[in-house]
């Protein structure tokens, strides 16, 4: 193998991801070093991925710790100026890296880098913007205009910023970070030159039952996540103004499906009014899907 690449290093959490992380490595110049956090204790994963990928140093958290915190642990792992935290689920387009160490030797002071999801619906609105890199904020994240899915971090500045907050377990610890930098005045750039594939599969076991789980976990959190942010940031009065909408709807329609004999959205509008109850009321993002980690689905014959 060449020498690895000093300047970046690669950074995946992953999460009952073996249907696709193949898929988002073999995409990856083999000359950058990459640090996969793995949410779980499944040793056999660790031994797969460090034997089949020789660039892949693989941590376990012991038990599922969430998006950010995992993301914490490789950022403290890493040794190099930048970290390029990407999902499993997404595909780097060929000169991407290359692409990105030209953008770090440009630009020199930034905080994080946002390379752009491919997605023709914003062709025109990139187009209008010359397709030349922009500053953003944290209004732009999960509006296609940029994405927590792939980031370019300048460590010192991030951990000088303090990580990405830990009480979040999933959702919107993205765009917590970004408006840390903004408010700090550490800038934060759309690269639109700088594409990638964002698969949009789910990450976890093809199991159904397993998918659905996962399902009500990502509503439970979605809605936790959304009140904690703005409360966090904007205030308690902003917060309410929000949500209280979202909590009214998913109150009626968790009846209204009990009501339909329809199990599947009633146990998913339950769980989003629960999590925003539990928000409400200042209670820790503690839902965890409930699920058997079966190892052998998780590795390669």
């Amino acid at each position: 193998m060449d020498k690895l690449n000093q300047e970046i290093t690669i950074l995946i959490v992953t999460f009952l991801s073996k249907k696709i992380i193949e898929n988002c490595l073999s995409k990856i110049d083999h000359n950058y070093s990459i640090v996969i956090v793995e949410n779980s204790n499944d040793k056999d994963f660790k031994y797969f991925l460090e034997k089949n990928f020789k660039n892949v140093k693989c941590l376990l958290t012991g038990k599922n710790l969430g998006y950010g915190a995992a993301n914490n642990i490789g950022i403290n792992f890493i040794r190099s100026k930048y970290a390029l935290i990407l999902n499993p689920d997404v595909e780097l387009e060929k000169n991407v890296l290359s692409d990105l160490n030209k953008k770090i030797k440009e630009k020199n002071d930034f905080a994080i880098l946002l390379p752009r999801l491919k997605n023709p619906k914003m062709d025109e609105f990139f187009k209008n913007k010359k397709n030349e890199d922009f500053a953003v904020d944290h209004n732009c994240i999960g509006e296609n205009v940029a994405s927590g899915c792939t980031m370019l971090l300048n460590l010192q500045q991030i951990k000088d910023l303090g990580l990405f907050d830990e009480k979040i377990f999933l959702y919107k610890e993205e765009t917590d970070l970004i408006k840390r930098c903004n408010d700090n005045n550490l800038k934060v750039f759309s690269i639109p030159l700088c594409q990638v594939n964002h698969i949009g599969t789910s990450s976890f076991s093809s199991n159904t039952e397993t998918e659905f789980e996962i399902e009500l976990s990502r509503n439970w959190h979605w809605m936790w996540s959304n009140y904690y942010f703005y409360k966090k940031n904007f205030g308690i009065l902003y917060a309410y103004k929000k949500t209280l909408r979202k909590l009214i709807s998913s109150f009626f329609k968790k009846y209204l499906y009990f009501l339909m004999g329809n199990r599947k959205k009633h146990l998913i509008y339950k769980c989003r009014f629960s999590g925003l109850c539990n928000s409400y009321l200042n209670k820790p993002s503690w839902y965890r899907p409930k699920i058997k980690i079966n190892v052998q689905e998780n590795l390669s014959n």
